[in-house]
């Protein structure tokens, strides 16, 4: 079996345990997995580098970017993380609460800290409609999340209920004329009767 030197670690390796480098004659790098996954598990957790990364999105999407990297460093920092919406503590990762393709700014008040599972089950749905769906993200937590934005926000509790109760709405009503523009014939509640059952 042919082996190569890592050039990280030192260490002699089978071929097939470096990674891949396609322009090599042998099709593989001069580094190992382990330490290129540790090189990128570094690269992910260098707090300016993610930091960077929601602000590009952001200006993708055109909202506003009122994250400074101190704050960003400190929500990635808190010694007490845990997922916002179920409560784990795995996996952790930055997530907005209204989504940014969904005018949803890269601010304080829409960050929170979310498992990873949580965050792309989330996706682009609102929060009300993914509170819906999820049997993890439980009522005390509901309310825990709405104090958390109000407190960073700088509003009462009720003021921030009703920005989502709003929000959530809005994006209800848009997706019942996307489709009816596109010929969907179920019927549904108002989505305003539909948030405030739930607020």
């Amino acid at each position: 079996m042919e082996t190569k030197t890592c050039r990280k670690c030192g260490e002699a390796k089978p071929l097939i345990d470096m990674v891949r480098n396609s322009r090599r004659k042998s099709g593989r790098g001069t580094v190992c997995k382990p330490c290129e996954t540790k090189r990128n598990r570094a690269q992910y957790d260098s707090n300016y580098h993610v930091f960077k990364w929601h602000r590009r999105r952001a200006a993708y999407y055109g909202t506003g970017t009122y994250l400074t990297c101190t704050e960003f460093t400190a929500i990635r920092t808190e010694p007490d993380r845990e997922c916002a919406y179920c409560g784990s503590r795995e996996k952790l990762c930055v997530e907005h609460v209204r989504p940014l393709q969904h005018s949803g700014p890269n601010s304080r008040w829409n960050v929170v800290t979310a498992c990873s599972s949580c965050n792309s089950r989330k996706g682009a749905r609102t929060v009300i409609e993914f509170y819906e769906k999820s049997p993890a993200f439980t009522r005390e937590r509901f309310d825990a999340l709405i104090a958390h934005m109000a407190q960073h926000n700088g509003c009462t509790t009720e003021e921030m209920r009703w920005l989502i109760e709003g929000y959530h709405a809005g994006e209800m009503w848009s997706k019942e004329q996307r489709k009816k523009r596109n010929g969907g014939s179920k019927t549904h509640e108002t989505a305003s009767s539909r948030a405030r059952a739930i607020i």
